[in-house]
């Protein structure tokens, strides 16, 4: 399409912040129902939430937690 571009654009951050401490910021700040899912095996947690065309997923391993923020454009 002539005009338009597509694509995705995001960004990765690592904190020594809790995944619980950062699950709770998110899961206050977002709208209510934006949240996908949440899940945790294995010592790993993972929880990801939907805005728009937005998206962030929270995953926690070794002590880090890693928040990654992608938007996609339509």
């Amino acid at each position: 399409m002539t005009g338009s571009s597509y694509g995705t654009s995001g960004s990765v951050s690592t904190t020594t912040d809790s995944f619980d401490t950062v699950y709770n910021w998110y899961r206050t700040h977002l709208p209510a129902g934006s949240e996908m899912m949440r899940a945790s095996a294995s010592g790993q947690q993972t929880a990801v939430f939907k805005v728009g065309n937005s998206s962030v997923a929270i995953n926690s391993q070794d002590g880090k937690t890693e928040v990654t923020i992608a938007n996609r454009n339509p």
